[in-house]
């Protein structure tokens, strides 16, 4: 951390100073010092520049496909992306509880912002790992959130299907954190009031 300080924008440090990021997350977890914790790579204009087999670029020029091998270059970010979040999970991973690895007291999420340079939220992958000490099934590739939406407009704002699920996954995670109406009933109410409520039984064990 003391070698990276200086200069935070070094983009030869990029990949050190997400892993220290997720260290200290899953430490934080592990001693309890919290429940929760995010990390948010890149911002809403991700000017970050990668360099991938030879090519230099901006991935918000990427994924807006402005740059050559466009849709390539973010497939490869993702992959990065993905690698980062292995980290995270073997992080986890390596840490015991009476139990099971920490990562099975919880979930571990991976998502993106929007899909596509075009502020899209359409197929919008969570990945979610761990089961939140049993309240999810392992092993699932599901597709949720494709109710229909008020307004009928499309690409990423009220039409769009994939928005329609935002409200329940929340719901799902809050749910499977512990967070639940009086009473003890699933939390299924959070969020926009103009989403859909409930929860995705689909990813209940």
């Amino acid at each position: 951390m003391k070698q990276i300080d200086p200069k935070p924008y070094d983009q030869t440090s990029h990949d050190a100073l997400i892993k220290l990021h997720l260290e200290l997350m899953a430490f934080a977890v592990a001693a309890d010092y919290t429940r929760v914790a995010v990390l948010k790579i890149g911002d809403r204009i991700d000017d970050h520049l990668y360099t991938i087999n030879g090519q230099t670029f901006k991935f918000h020029d990427a994924s807006h496909r402005s740059v050559p091998n466009g849709v390539e270059l973010c497939h490869a970010v993702d992959r990065l992306m993905m690698g980062s979040y292995k980290y995270l999970l073997d992080t986890l991973s390596s840490y015991s509880t009476p139990t099971s690895p920490l990562l099975d007291q919880g979930v571990a999420i991976w998502t993106n912002q929007c899909a596509t340079g075009a502020h899209s939220f359409s197929n919008v992958p969570w990945i979610l790992a761990g089961t939140a000490n049993g309240f999810f099934k392992k092993g699932q590739f599901v597709t949720v959130g494709t109710g229909a939406m008020p307004g009928g407009k499309q690409d990423g704002v009220a039409g769009d299907p994939s928005v329609s699920g935002v409200n329940k996954m929340l719901n799902t995670l809050l749910t499977a954190a512990g967070v639940t109406k009086t009473g003890g009933a699933p939390t299924d109410n959070f969020g926009d009031a103009s989403l859909p409520k409930g929860i995705f039984t689909e990813l209940l064990a």
